[in-house]
């Protein structure tokens, strides 16, 4: 039996051919399927045949049928198509352009911006690759990688075991986002009584960047009660006799929010720089799908970045 190396990928299209041919058994009803005339593709075939010094098809009065050899050939042709596919895909992942796909267990401080964002980014060189992003409260992120229910794990102030690998981890700032309404905006936005002053918005109780606010005011002294609890970010309002004030990580405040003309974005300098700890993780020992390693790749490249001390 003549060797298939020497045909080698060039003959990829012929192969189809005699599937089709194979499946419909004959070369009329497969060139229609192939939009082909009759005649080329038996001049394929017969130049093929040509090639392999054996007879493909027995031709018979109701079409064509494989041959004894060309039923041996036909079950080479199929493993062959089936090695240069395992190729393709091992190069694929090589190159991170597999159709795969990443889930994600991230805190819900981290999806209204920063994690949609990293996300849409990388589809922008990796269009293949689809995502799910599944939030979780502080903790919920272990049972989902136990659980191989998420890849990776992008975090807030976590509570690390033994179970859980750290692929980055960074301390972000968190930022006030102070709007003014239908104020004027302060000339000193660093004092803590604009504060005090404002309708104080802040992150649900049950997030973990809330129990770092509340650690902070406490070593302030401060006593402050929230007008707003929120899961998210909200647009500044346009009109309004008082100020608000939204304390939020830095990382997941939209663009149009930071761009909004009755908002700043103010480093809260009265508070230290305050900042919460955001960290990138996976189950301990287990091996990624590569376009998960690329995609905790740009995660990690972003967090060492990112300024380290606020807006």
């Amino acid at each position: 039996m003549h060797s298939l190396d020497k045909f080698g990928m060039r003959h990829l299209q012929i192969y189809t051919a005699i599937e089709t041919i194979v499946s419909h058994g004959s070369i009329r009803a497969a060139a229609y399927t192939l939009s082909i005339s009759p005649s080329a593709l038996n001049r394929q075939i017969l130049a093929f045949e040509q090639d392999l010094g054996i007879e493909l098809f027995d031709r018979v009065a109701s079409g064509v049928r494989l041959s004894t050899a060309g039923e041996i050939y036909f079950q080479q042709f199929r493993a062959h198509v089936a090695e240069l596919e395992r190729a393709k895909t091992r190069v694929a992942d090589l190159a991170g352009l597999r159709m795969g796909h990443v889930s994600i267990a991230a805190s819900i401080e981290l999806c209204a911006h920063f994690l949609p964002s990293q996300i849409l980014r990388y589809r922008e060189e990796f269009p293949a690759v689809s995502f799910s992003v599944i939030s979780v409260a502080p903790g919920g992120e272990v049972d989902l990688l136990m659980a191989y229910r998420a890849d990776l794990a992008l975090v807030v102030q976590p509570d690390l075991s033994d179970t859980i690998q750290v692929l980055s981890s960074a301390d972000r700032p968190l930022c006030g986002i102070y709007s003014t309404g239908e104020r004027a905006p302060p000339t000193d936005p660093d004092r803590i009584e604009m504060m005090l002053e404002a309708d104080l918005a802040l992150p649900a109780p049950h997030l973990a960047s809330r129990g770092r606010i509340d650690g902070l005011l406490r070593r302030r002294r401060l006593t402050v009660k929230p007008s707003l609890e929120l899961e998210g970010p909200i647009d500044p309002p346009e009109t309004g006799e008082r100020a608000l004030m939204q304390l939020w990580p830095l990382d997941d405040v939209p663009p149009r929010i930071a761009r909004a003309r009755n908002a700043r974005l103010l480093q809260m300098r009265f508070l230290g720089v305050p900042s919460v700890r955001v960290v990138l993780a996976q189950r301990a020992g287990r091996p990624l799908p590569v376009a998960a390693v690329k995609f905790a790749g740009q995660i990690d490249q972003h967090l060492a970045q990112a300024a380290p001390d606020g807006p």
